[in-house]
C-alpha cells in the first residue's frame, strides 16, 4: 500500500548494484557497478538478500564508495520488515559533534635524533568509542592513546592526533604539535654542571656564561641544528648575540674533559 513506484528496480533481488544520480552525477550507490557479488552483497551483520536494510540515522549524505564504506551505513533487520516504510529518521544535514575535543602532550618537543619521546592523547565529548590516530609526520602512525616514538632523521615534523566520533564518522577533531628533531648528541640541560647562563631569556642578546672550564669551545645551534655562533672561552664570558633572531637556541660548552648543552631563549 505504501509503494510509490512500479519501476523494475523495485524487483531488486540482492545481487545487483543500484546507483542514484543527480543528472549525470552519481550521488549515492548500493553495491559495486560492474561487479558480480554472487548471490548478494555483505552489509553489516546481514546481506542485500533476504534482509531488510534501513539507512542509519547518522548518515546524512550519499556515498558512492561501497566496500568498507557504504556497506557500513545500513541497519540490518529481518526479511520483510515493513516498519520503516513511508518515513525515515536522520540526524539531518550539517549535524556534527561540536562537543568532541582532542588533545595530545609530549614529554619533549625539541629532541635529538634517536631520543625516545612519550606521548599522551586525550579525547572527550561526542560519542565513544572513539577512533584515534597519531600521525608523527615521518611516515609512521599509531592508534594507541599513549605510547612512545623515536625519530630517525633530523628535521621539523608536524605531529597530528585525530579523534573521530563513533556516532558521526564525519565529525573529527585534531590536535597538532610541531616537533623539532636535531642531529645533536643531546639537548638535555645538565643538572650536574655548575655552568650558568644568564639572563635566560635574554631580551637584548647579551648573555653571560659563568664557570666555563679552561679552553672551552662555546657553540650555539639553532633549532634545526645549524651552528650560528662559536667562540673559545675561559672562566666567565659575556656573549653578544644581538644579531641572532628571536627564538630558542642550544648552547654547548665543551672541552677535553666534558660537554654540557643548555637551552637559551632570546626574546
Amino acid at each position: 500500500a505504501q509503494k510509490d513506484t512500479l519501476h523494475g528496480v523495485a524487483g531488486f533481488n540482492g545481487d545487483d548494484a543500484i546507483a542514484l544520480f543527480n543528472g549525470a552525477t552519481q550521488i549515492d550507490g548500493f553495491g559495486v557497478i560492474g561487479t558480480d557479488p554472487g548471490s548478494s552483497w555483505s552489509v553489516g551483520t546481514g546481506a542485500t538478500k533476504d534482509y531488510t536494510l534501513v539507512r542509519k540515522v547518522i548518515i546524512n549524505t550519499g556515498n558512492i564508495s561501497w566496500v568498507g564504506s557504504g556497506d557500513t551505513e545500513w541497519d540490518v533487520y529481518s526479511q520483510n520488515d515493513f516498519t520503516f516504510l513511508g518515513s525515515h529518521t536522520t540526524n539531518g544535514c550539517g549535524t556534527s559533534s561540536t562537543s568532541l575535543e582532542a588533545g595530545i602532550t609530549l614529554s619533549e618537543d625539541t629532541i635529538c635524533v634517536g631520543t625516545v619521546i612519550n606521548y599522551t592523547g586525550t579525547v572527550s565529548g561526542g560519542t565513544a568509542p572513539y577512533a584515534t590516530v597519531v600521525n608523527f609526520g615521518d611516515g609512521n602512525t599509531s592508534s594507541t592513546l599513549t605510547g612512545t616514538h623515536t625519530y630517525a632523521t633530523a628535521g621539523t615534523y608536524t605531529l597530528v592526533y585525530t579523534a573521530t566520533d563513533d556516532a558521526i564518522p564525519s565529525a573529527t577533531e585534531d590536535s597538532t604539535i610541531t616537533v623539532v628533531v636535531l642531529s645533536c648528541v643531546s639537548i638535555k640541560e645538565s643538572k650536574e654542571s655548575n655552568i650558568s647562563i644568564y639572563p635566560n631569556p635574554s631580551k637584548n642578546g647579551l648573555v653571560n656564561i659563568s664557570n666555563v672550564g679552561a679552553n672551552s669551545t662555546i657553540t650555539i645551534f639553532n633549532v634545526i641544528g645549524e651552528v650560528v655562533f662559536s667562540t673559545v672561552a675561559n672562566g666567565n664570558e659575556q656573549l653578544n648575540l644581538s644579531l641572532l633572531n628571536k627564538g630558542s637556541y642550544f648552547v654547548t660548552i665543551a672541552n677535553t674533559k666534558n660537554s654540557v648543552t643548555k637551552k637559551l631563549i632570546i626574546e
